[in-house]
């Protein structure tokens, strides 16, 4: 029989691999932002890439105290 931590800690993504989801999500936003036109969606695409560089310095932060 397993825990809910157990089963969670298996399935949940590690720090690699969130950091890579991370960059790629931020690599996506910069592309649609290279090809947008259209003046509301840059508003929404900014958003969402201040928000994705927030979430990989984040990352990158723990990653660093975790390898310290």
């Amino acid at each position: 029989m397993t825990t809910y931590a157990a089963e969670k800690q298996d399935t949940e993504p590690t720090l690699y691999e969130q950091i890579e989801e991370a960059k790629n999500e931020l690599s996506r936003l910069y592309c649609r932002f290279d090809f947008e036109n259209d003046p509301d969606r840059m508003d929404e695409i900014i958003f969402l890439l201040c928000a994705a560089e927030s979430k990989y310095s984040a990352l990158m932060e723990k990653a660093r105290r975790k390898a310290s």
